[in-house]
């Protein structure tokens, strides 16, 4: 194996209608991979101009990739699901060593990669998280989230605090956590929880995206019912536990 194929990078994507921000995006990140990464984008059937902006790039480096939308179990979360399920097809495709998540609104600061990688490849943890800067439709900065706090599986599991957007791990993690559960509507959920239940998860507290809130967002701060609350926490609850323990039987 030669130090291309050790250390290469497989940026992750997920895509639907984002022609407003993905071209930014797209160049944020391609500044920082080097000629043998992959930036896989997972397009979830846009019809506006996203497919067109991303090959207009003609970068070598990017491989688009088509998910086929399947039938969401609840309509009120359905756009999570969608979007977990994109996410979830991106990674089957991802071929690196480092797996890097992004979403198609944001901007990646410069130091973005660099400052990851030296972590995970100094660090023994699964996942890689950094705190954020919000910005606007007009990329401006109007709110900075504090520092990340490391908490115990029961606060995260009644109170996640993962954002998927700044998630990055080895693909020793990435054999662990696909395929994700099959009812999952939260990929940010699922990957951290599960990093977290095995104390395997480190935060690097400065900013290295910023992530754009605006009105289109895809996925929006939505009022689940009370109901569906418990049950999907009971869900990754067994789903963590089933997981962690299989795969560590099985890998013994």
């Amino acid at each position: 194996m030669n130090n291309c194929e050790y250390d290469k990078i497989s940026v992750c994507m997920a895509s639907f209608n984002g022609e407003s921000y993905i071209s930014k995006q797209i160049s944020s990140i391609l500044n920082q991979l080097r000629d043998y990464d992959e930036l896989i984008i997972s397009d979830d059937g846009s019809y506006d101009r996203t497919v067109k902006i991303i090959k207009k790039f003609n970068d070598k480096r990017i491989k688009l990739v088509t998910n086929k939308k399947k039938y969401s179990p609840l309509e009120f979360c359905k756009n999570n699901f969608f979007v977990t399920a994109n996410f979830h097809n991106a990674l089957k495709h991802a071929s690196g060593k480092y797996i890097f998540l992004s979403d198609q609104d944001d901007l990646w600061l410069p130091n973005k990669v660099a400052e990851t990688l030296k972590v995970l490849k100094e660090s023994s943890c699964n996942l890689i998280m950094s705190t954020i800067n919000v910005i606007d439709s007009d990329d401006r900065i109007y709110k900075k989230n504090p520092p990340l706090k490391k908490m115990s599986f029961v606060k995260a599991l009644y109170n996640s605090q993962f954002l998927g957007s700044t998630m990055a791990f080895d693909n020793h993690y990435l054999k662990l956590i696909t395929p994700f559960p099959k009812y999952a509507v939260s990929h940010d959920a699922w990957i951290g929880l599960l990093a977290n239940f095995q104390n395997k998860l480190i935060f690097i507290d400065i900013p290295l995206i910023n992530y754009r809130r605006h009105n289109t967002n895809v996925t929006k701060d939505i009022s689940n019912p009370l109901w569906f609350k418990l049950l999907y926490r009971l869900y990754y609850l067994f789903s963590v536990i089933k997981r962690t323990y299989f795969r560590l039987n099985n890998s013994v």
